[in-house]
């Protein structure tokens, strides 16, 4: 509730506020959550230090490998890093965007070339597709229609959001709508750095990505990366 200018009177509103969450495995339990107002591996630090965990821990997982490094020296040892596997297997990809970049959204190409290395995506259950954010279940589509040459007149109707390099979904999203676009792009390097990098898209980067969504086994995770 917040009280509105020039009156005494009370009215709701949202604010956003960035939350960091905390839980422990195995069991998927919720310990905690804050808000980032001070250094974040101070904040974790503290709240293990208060209950005894300081001394126990033996893994932390999470996105930030410098605030799993920085807690590891507050604790003055190892740890084992579980790290996120969707976000470790974008790396490549972003080094890949570093060096060869491309165009934004054009025409659609009937005639585009069909990509088919590496493995087919892993077919998903009613319940994973149903948890699947736009970006994502468009990700899914586009693939198989590039596997398959061809292109389903609705998919080629809907929009992709901006690329944003904390979520390089969108980037691949993009760049496999870019090899089905009328794309003009000459010269026999400016093509194979394209299709170069759709390879990858096609046969590592989303087949690792939804063998992650579908298998939460770290030991499938580690032959699907392997």
């Amino acid at each position: 509730m917040m009280e509105a200018e020039g009156s005494d009177q009370s009215f709701p509103a949202k604010i956003k506020e960035e939350h960091y969450s905390v839980g422990s495995e195995p069991g998927r339990y919720y310990l905690f959550h804050f808000t980032p107002e001070k250094a974040t591996k101070e904040v974790l630090f503290a709240w293990l230090k208060e209950r005894g965990f300081d001394k126990t821990l033996w893994a932390i997982g999470g996105d930030s490998t410098i605030v799993m490094r920085k807690l590891e020296l507050h604790l003055g040892r190892k740890l084992v890093w579980l790290e996120c596997n969707l976000h470790t297997g974008e790396l490549p990809l972003r080094h890949l965007i570093v060096d060869l970049d491309s165009a934004t959204d054009m025409d659609i190409n009937p005639n585009f070339t069909r990509i088919f290395v590496g493995p087919p995506l892993i077919k998903l259950h009613d319940k994973v597709i149903q948890d699947l954010s736009n970006d994502q279940h468009y990700g899914y589509r586009i693939v198989c229609a590039v596997r398959d040459g061809v292109l389903p007149a609705m998919l080629a109707l809907l929009e992709i959001r901006p690329v944003n390099h904390s979520r390089w979904l969108t980037t691949g999203n993009r760049l496999l709508r870019l090899w089905v676009s009328k794309h003009k792009l000459k010269g026999k390097n400016h093509l194979k750095n394209l299709q170069f990098i759709e390879e990858f898209i096609i046969g590592v980067y989303y087949p690792c990505w939804f063998n992650v969504k579908v298998k939460h086994s770290s030991q499938e995770i580690d032959l699907c990366i392997q």
